[in-house]
């Protein structure tokens, strides 16, 4: 697969089916029955990073909010994990601990609890010259996006 010179990508409904991404692209996309509320379309998408792929949703109901998706790209993937995916833009997590990119880089921390509400609607852009620790709610999600 790794030597089509071609991008793949995993187009499923099943979130597991993300796993098979690993060797080409975490994207998984898919039309299945979407949650009707937001704390139920944050939990869709959190699961599917808990597979390794970044989705996006397609006909969403009305939102109250942005969605977290509205933070998840673009997505240069660099090195994917359940739960853990680092890009060359942005680290999108649902474990705490410590993440980021070598040296010094300013960046936002965007939040989400398991609702998919966010912490600060406009965090603040900090510089970092060590990865920092990063919190991350139960059932929530935390995206760190690199700034120029």
């Amino acid at each position: 697969m790794q030597s089509l010179a071609f991008p793949r990508f995993c187009e499923t409904v099943d979130p597991r089916r993300g796993l098979h991404c690993a060797l080409f692209s975490p994207l998984a996309f898919g039309n299945p029955p979407l949650p009707k509320d937001e704390a139920g379309l944050f939990q869709f998408v959190r699961n599917r990073v808990l597979y390794c792929t970044v989705t996006h949703l397609g006909g969403m109901p009305q939102l109250t909010r942005p969605c977290v998706t509205a933070q998840m790209f673009p997505f240069t993937p660099v090195d994917i994990r359940p739960g853990v995916l680092t890009g060359e833009e942005r680290i999108i997590t649902t474990r705490s601990g410590t993440c980021g990119w070598p040296g010094t880089f300013k960046a936002k921390l965007y939040v989400y609890d398991q609702a998919g509400v966010l912490a600060q609607t406009d965090p603040p852009t900090q510089s970092y010259s060590a990865k920092p620790e990063i919190t991350v709610p139960e059932k929530g999600m935390a995206i760190l996006v690199q700034v120029p």
